[in-house]
């Protein structure tokens, strides 16, 4: 939808512009760079609103566009009126570890693509002019429009070099009004103490009034800054023992899963899990009492750490919800918020968060409802989080497939967020891992205990007794625990 002519749409991009140099300030403030600046001088200046410089000293030039005249999507004829292709060269040739960036509340869907194939090439220029680019007639119609505001032959390979490496070093980052204001207020939140409106306005006041066009806000500057105007930091989430806190909770998860033969089960449903949370998807894991939802999830953990991916597994009979996410946080032995801690922890690793036993939310608890929200509101803040996060943070709830189809709430969650969500249902076990489990005997079995031991809890009991017990007339799960 278009914005409206005049004032309005000038303050609306002044303020989408604020909101962005605000990011960079709390980005700084997480230890995520080291330092920002706005208005630079000089060449910095050139089609950048702002510069974000990592600890590495390698630097991020970002250009911010609230809209393009009344489309929904950014075009290089859109951007051609501002030049800002070419004049992103200046900082691209400048140094080759630099970066520039777009930000604004509209895609660019045709430079993301092109970026995202050139970050995905190894550095053979040759795969990627001829199986990346010219593989698709849009994509390479889009190629010829970006080389051409660049004034490089696209059918010269040293041009296509340089076009490859410009674009592996280019960044859209689309974020709405209302998903970047969200992102700052959960941060501001998990940031300092206090109430966030008064902090985010003294933030606000800070680049509105203050002489810091072309200064380096680093954290000495900003730690100055918040002395002077009573904003207190919360830097609780680097304390070492919410860490050790973390491998506590992780070990007491695994100790009280019961596993078949004391090995989980290399089921599809689990290689589904982990092909989706490398793609940073949450999941909601459903299943029937007994089918092996927890043998999944220490099947997951297993991936988890043999691939050095960060994670907190929570058993939620255990751990029930209650008043809100910081007390909640605290009673599990954190001192701040649990998804602060989750971010700090994993840094720039993949990390996940796994909530089993959802459904017992149900039945156990008395404020049922009230432990559901706050489920909603760690979610609702990781997400927020995910926003300013290379590798997301991806959660992994766990629910009987009863709960799930009958709690509109507990549906809720991935229904109304089905790009980040996900449902994956664990179904009984088949034939052949039956029988890889159990060997030749299995085929003497009549058919009623055949299907009977394709539900692993059944398949458990099953393994403790055979060897001591005639299992000719066992019909039923009765029979098997008789």
């Amino acid at each position: 939808m278009a914005n409206e002519v005049g004032g309005r749409t000038d303050k609306n991009g002044n303020r989408y512009e604020m909101n962005c140099i605000i990011k960079a300030i709390l980005d700084v403030v997480d230890e995520k760079i080291s330092s920002c600046m706005f208005e630079g001088l000089g060449n910095d200046e050139i089609a950048t609103d702002i510069i974000v410089t990592n600890f590495d000293g390698s630097r991020k030039y970002i250009q911010c566009k609230h809209r393009n005249g009344s489309n929904d999507n950014w075009t290089f004829s859109g951007l051609k009126s501002y030049n800002l292709l070419k004049r992103w060269k200046t900082h691209l040739d400048g140094d080759q570890s630099s970066i520039v960036s777009l930000q604004s509340p509209i895609p660019f869907t045709s430079l993301t693509d092109l970026s995202k194939r050139a970050k995905n090439n190894n550095g053979d220029v040759n795969v990627f002019y001829d199986n990346q680019i010219k593989n698709s007639k849009k994509t390479f119609g889009d190629f010829k429009k970006y080389c051409s505001e660049l004034d490089l032959d696209y059918e010269n390979i040293v041009d296509v070099q340089k076009a490859m490496n410009y674009l592996k070093r280019t960044e859209v980052e689309d974020m709405s009004d209302n998903i970047i204001r969200d992102y700052l207020f959960m941060h501001i939140k998990l940031l300092f103490f206090g109430e966030s409106k008064s902090n985010y306005e003294k933030i606000l006041d800070l680049i509105c009034n203050e002489e810091i066009m072309g200064v380096d806000i680093d954290k000495q500057f900003l730690f100055n800054f918040f002395n002077k105007n009573n904003i207190i930091l919360n830097n609780l989430s680097n304390d070492s023992s919410n860490f050790d806190n973390i491998e506590n909770l992780n070990s007491i998860f695994k100790k009280n899963i019961k596993l078949i033969n004391d090995n989980y089960i290399n089921r599809d449903e689990l290689k589904n899990i982990i092909i989706n949370i490398n793609k940073d998807k949450s999941i909601m894991i459903t299943g029937k009492a007994g089918y092996g939802k927890s043998g999944v999830i220490h099947g997951l953990i297993d991936y988890l750490e043999n691939n050095k991916y960060q994670y907190l597994a929570l058993k939620l009979d255990k751990y029930i919800p209650e008043y809100n996410s910081l007390k909640w946080s605290e009673n599990l032995g954190f001192n701040t918020y649990l998804s602060a801690i989750l971010d700090k922890f994993s840094l720039d690793k993949k990390c996940v968060l796994i909530l089993d036993q959802l459904d017992a939310l149900r039945w156990t608890s008395m404020h049922s409802r009230n432990s559901l929200d706050i489920c909603n509101s760690i979610i609702e803040e990781i997400k927020n989080i995910n926003v300013g996060r290379k590798n997301k943070i991806s959660i992994i709830l766990v629910c009987r497939t009863f709960d799930f189809e009958n709690d509109a709430s507990i549906r809720k969650i991935v229904e109304d967020d089905i790009n980040n969500w996900l449902r994956i249902d664990i179904n009984i076990l088949s034939d052949k891992c039956v029988k890889e489990i159990i060997g030749s005997d299995y085929d003497r079995y009549n058919a009623k205990l055949k299907q009977l031991l394709k539900i692993p809890s059944n398949l458990f009991i099953f393994m403790k007794i055979r060897k001591d017990n005639d299992l000719s007339e066992v019909h039923s799960t009765c029979d098997l625990i008789s």
